[in-house]
């Protein structure tokens, strides 16, 4: 037996030959909760081979689990509205036999209830916009576009603290064994002055997004033993390095806040606090870093992760710009205009300042609902969080797109939930712009082989040059346009195996363990 397998893929007469190596010897385990999803049914997150499901979002922020109400913020006029319950998802995904990831309101305010709204046009005057079905529901904006201020939080919500939220956590009565509980530090609290200003007028900062969520971590150890906590849940690139306070009037200029605690990332000091504060109090209180990630880039004037029935100039760049989780020389398409290498970048503040503490990606999406693109991008982005070792990732959201698709290929292609595999295989193409390549090895022995042709227009043919003959297996096509997996049984002709790619499509080929 060989300590390593062998691809050639041989592309069309127009292009170059396409080499991948993967290494038979296994590298890393892969983490079975990259296969995330926020609000999605526990029967749609099982037919498609998810593990975990994620309660997050703006509204989450004001979710009240006594009244069981929440609040849109600026999203719909910062309109009250009925939620589920804590409970009812929870028991939903352990039926369903997934893990659950539930966000924690830290602002100071929840909704009060399932009915109200915070600037009534009868008490604070004309503004900008109403709701058109409640004319009374205004958007807090004066009709020149200032923000009304001095608003009473109490018009739509009720006082919260870590104690109040630990007491919903403590009425769930979770079992006190079995896999940990993840709980997330509210949901993109940098940008509380915007999305929930009615109750957080005020820019956060460093300090009180780190002593929020410090009080937070305690008061949720303290009535769960199995829980794990992660943040600090930011929004995106900025608040990887500044506070929300930083923006100030001269869009990060002057960062006096990043500059008053020594021109540290915030991200990088928030775990050193948070690693600080875990040895004082005995425990640790920060389990997973948590981060979000939006690509910024824009093409047909609409960003990639937004965009829909996109031109080739949007594939393309939905495409490209998955390399900003990883590359280090992939200058960002859009406003960053930098190298963002997500993963590496936080995984060295990790190292750096609380070895140890796991990586979410809480939540993400490249776009492309109703496109191919769409599909191969998420084929990609699963590929790139086994082989990056990424913990935890969060599709948002629902799962009501092509990207479903992609799951699927590599969660439950077979309706019998045998997929990717638990082990990863390095596998290297020397045209990855071509042909991207993710290999695993699965628990009953099996090579699995996840082939992405990121080719907008032309096949490719791909031949399978294998140290141990291949005799006969299995192939699982996402194909284009996006539908069902599609399964095909294939059988070697001389020891020798080849599969032509559709363009913009991925696929995944099953090499059964060899009999001894």
């Amino acid at each position: 037996m060989t300590s390593s397998v062998f691809l050639v893929l041989l592309g069309l007469s127009a292009g170059p030959i396409v080499t991948v190596r993967v290494d038979a010897k296994p590298r890393h385990a892969i983490s079975p909760f990259i296969y995330g999803v926020s609000a999605v049914s526990p029967e749609k997150a099982k037919e498609l081979g998810l593990t975990t499901v994620r309660w997050g979002g703006n509204r989450t922020s004001r979710f009240n689990w006594k009244a069981q109400a929440d609040n849109a913020g600026s999203d719909w006029f910062f309109l009250n509205g009925k939620a589920g319950s804590w409970a009812d998802f929870i028991a939903g995904d352990r039926r369903a036999g997934l893990s659950s990831y539930l966000t924690v309101p830290m602002l100071p305010w929840v909704a009060k209830g399932a009915e109200g709204w915070s600037f009534s046009v009868a008490k604070y005057g004309p503004q900008q916009k109403a709701e058109s079905y409640v004319a009374d529901r205004g958007n807090g904006l004066r009709p020149d576009g200032t923000p009304i201020t001095g608003n009473d939080p109490r018009d739509s919500s009720v006082a919260s603290t870590p104690a109040f939220q630990a007491d919903g956590i403590k009425s769930l009565k979770l079992p006190t064994s079995g896999p940990p509980r993840l709980y997330g530090l509210d949901n993109e609290p940098m940008l509380w002055n915007h999305t929930h200003r009615d109750v957080h007028p005020e820019p956060p900062s460093y300090d009180e997004v780190f002593a929020r969520g410090r009080d937070m971590a305690i008061a949720i150890k303290k009535v769960d033993p199995l829980a794990l906590v992660a943040g600090p849940c930011s929004w995106g690139w900025t608040d990887l390095t500044f506070s929300s306070l930083d923006e100030g009037k001269d869009r990060y200029a002057t960062h006096a806040d990043n500059v008053a605690h020594g021109n540290q990332p915030f991200l990088a000091w928030y775990l050193a606090q948070m690693k600080a504060a875990s040895a004082r109090s005995g425990m640790r209180l920060l389990d997973a870093v948590d981060v979000h990630f939006y690509p910024q880039g824009q093409a047909d004037g609409q960003p990639v992760f937004g965009g829909t029935t996109p031109s080739d100039a949007m594939r393309s760049l939905r495409l490209r710009s998955t390399r900003g989780l990883w590359d280090k020389t992939y200058r960002d398409e859009s406003w960053i205009g930098e190298p963002v290498a997500l993963i590496p970048r936080v995984r060295a503040w990790v190292d750096a300042n609380y070895p140890g503490t796991k990586i979410a990606i809480g939540e993400y999406s490249w776009g492309g609902d109703d496109d191919a693109s769409g599909a191969v991008a998420q084929a990609e982005v699963l590929g790139i969080f086994a082989r990056e070792r990424v913990d935890y990732a969060y599709f948002w959201a629902g799962l009501s797109g092509v990207q479903r698709f992609a799951f699927q290929l590599y969660g439950n292609p077979d309706g019998r939930h045998k997929g990717f595999g638990s082990t990863y295989l390095d596998a290297r193409s020397d045209a990855p712009d071509r042909v991207s390549a993710f290999a695993a090895l699965r628990d009953d022995g099996a090579t699995t082989i996840v082939l992405v042709n990121r080719d907008l227009k032309a096949p490719a043919e791909v031949r399978l040059a294998l140290a141990t003959a291949p005799v006969s297996g299995e192939l699982f096509r996402l194909p284009n346009p996006p539908g069902p997996i599609r399964r095909e049984s294939w059988a070697a002709k001389a020891g020798t195996l080849t599969v032509t790619l559709q363009p913009l499509t991925a696929s995944l080929v099953v090499i059964p363990k060899a009999k001894p």
